[in-house]
């Protein structure tokens, strides 16, 4: 690491200190090696990595008053980082510093992802280029991904926050390093810095973020329904979108083939250009209608259907996506409960639950209670406490479930050996 203060016999010990108190936090000293001669540490690495950008400025009060390294903690947000990453470029030194601003701060003005116009009740199925950041609260960044994974959230959040500071940005990343990764993982602060400096500085001389994009079908309003009702849906939709593909491939090819079919039989003329007395026009098959997709398929690199396929669509009509959009949207209800309706409706719905499970009712009453929990409950305004209750029900009911499968499945497995039994 360069120190770009000129260093002095006078100056050297308060430099020594403030390096290894607020540099190598995470690294052990040997307190005793204090002479300028010698060296602190030699690190041995096969993949030796040089950072060009490891340069500090120390500031000038903290190498003259030797105050304590405890004096340069960053106070609320205001305060300028004392790490400042520098480059010279045709003689002009350019630095890039940034300070640290409270998460909740940072929350409130960053955007996550990209924000689409949902004109219809609930949801809109429709192709849209998406760029988001997500982390699931119970992940945790290991080691060897963190380089990766920051350099992804970083590009994302520059492309989605076009005209916001740096520093917002950097806070963030800040606090995904401190609270989002492995225990005894995290990156030292110093590379943090340079690796957040070092995109940045590409953003703003190119101008290309290089996010990641990708393209989203459903689109959901939001304070419309729950976070399990989405889930719910969107299955459901995922699964029509893939059916009304499959039927509209099928039927489709079937117009393609007939139409070739009749243009061949209708540009065959004789000599003098009189109309030949023309044969039935034969029926396309379901093996050429299979034939014709497989080509195609083959052709522009996508997904094909299967013979059963074709014989299962063949009478099908082409489906429409804006009528499984009205249909569905006009089915659905918004059960989306203010913040301020929404305590008491929990609190009554947790006592009933409790009762519940302390009454030795049945799986199925239980299930049934806490559905209603996980079904009245907008993500976006749980507390965290609120969001780790309603994750446990929902567990309950994954088991509520399983359980009921597994009673079913020896149910009729008992039913199948007694009809055996009384047949024979």
């Amino acid at each position: 690491m360069k120190v770009e203060n000129e260093i002095t016999e006078n100056n050297f010990h308060s430099i020594r200190e403030y390096i290894c108190r607020e540099v190598f936090t995470d690294v052990p000293l040997d307190e005793n090696t204090k002479d300028k001669s010698r060296a602190w540490f030699v690190p041995y690495d096969a993949e030796c990595y040089y950072n060009p950008y490891a340069i500090i400025e120390i500031p000038e009060n903290k190498i003259e008053n030797r105050k304590s390294a405890n004096d340069n903690i960053i106070n609320s947000s205001y305060e300028l980082l004392s790490f400042a990453l520098s480059e010279n470029k045709a003689g002009v030194e350019k630095k890039y510093a940034y300070r640290l601003i409270n998460i909740g701060e940072v929350l409130s003005k960053l955007k996550f992802k990209t924000h689409v116009d949902v004109k219809n009740k609930v949801f809109d199925i429709k192709d849209v280029e998406f760029c988001e950041v997500y982390i699931h609260p119970k992940y945790r960044i290991p080691d060897g991904k963190k380089r990766e994974l920051f350099s992804l959230y970083t590009r994302n959040l520059f492309h989605l926050n076009p005209d916001i500071e740096p520093d917002y940005i950097f806070s963030y990343l800040n606090w995904i390093n401190e609270n989002r990764t492995v225990p005894g993982t995290k990156m030292v602060f110093p590379q943090l810095i340079h690796l957040f400096a070092s995109i940045h500085k590409s953003i703003r001389e190119t101008g290309i973020t290089k996010h990641t994009i990708k393209i989203k079908q459903k689109h959901f309003k939001e304070n419309t329904i729950s976070k399990a009702q989405k889930s719910s849906v969107t299955r459901e939709i995922t699964d029509l979108l893939r059916m009304s593909n499959s039927i509209n491939k099928v039927q489709l090819a079937k117009q393609i083939l007939v139409e070739k079919r009749k243009s061949a039989n209708d540009n065959i003329i004789n000599s003098s250009y009189e109309l030949l007395s023309f044969a039935p026009i034969k029926k396309v098959t379901q093996r050429e209608v299979f034939d014709f997709i497989k080509e195609r398929a083959r052709l522009t690199n996508s997904k094909g259907v299967s013979i059963r396929t074709v014989q299962t669509y063949w009478d099908y009509d082409i489906v429409d996506i804006q009528d499984i959009e009205r249909i569905e949207n006009d089915r659905l209800e918004i059960t989306y409960i203010p913040k301020e309706e929404r305590k008491e409706s929990l609190e009554d719905i947790r006592h009933v639950v409790t009762i519940a499970q302390h009454s030795g009712v049945s799986d199925a009453q239980i299930l049934n209670e806490t559905e209603k929990v996980v079904q009245y409950q907008p993500a976006a305004v749980l507390t965290a406490a609120e969001q780790e209750y309603i994750d446990e029900l929902e567990e309950i009911c994954r088991k509520g479930e399983e359980r009921a499968k597994e009673q079913e499945m020896i149910r009729q497995s008992y039913l199948d050996r007694t009809v055996k039994s009384s047949w024979w």
